[in-house]
């Protein structure tokens, strides 16, 4: 839930800087993405402008991170 918090910051700002900022979180907390970055971005929009939900972007990055090792 601070990754959703984190990326409502940047409703009126750069959407690849939110982007960058949603990995560290997870590089930071031991995790790292599958989705390439330019899907990504794009599921960064949808959720900025409303069409994904917290929950749905919650279970998106859930469903497709893995722990670093």
């Amino acid at each position: 839930m601070q990754l959703i918090r984190l990326l409502a910051l940047f409703i009126d700002s750069n959407k690849r800087t939110a982007t960058e900022m949603a990995l560290v979180f997870l590089y930071l907390n031991g995790y790292r993405s599958t989705i390439e970055e330019v899907d990504l971005v794009e599921i960064i929009v949808e959720f900025v402008i409303g069409n994904i939900s917290e929950e749905r972007l919650a279970f998106i990055f859930e469903e497709n991170c893995v722990e670093l090792t």
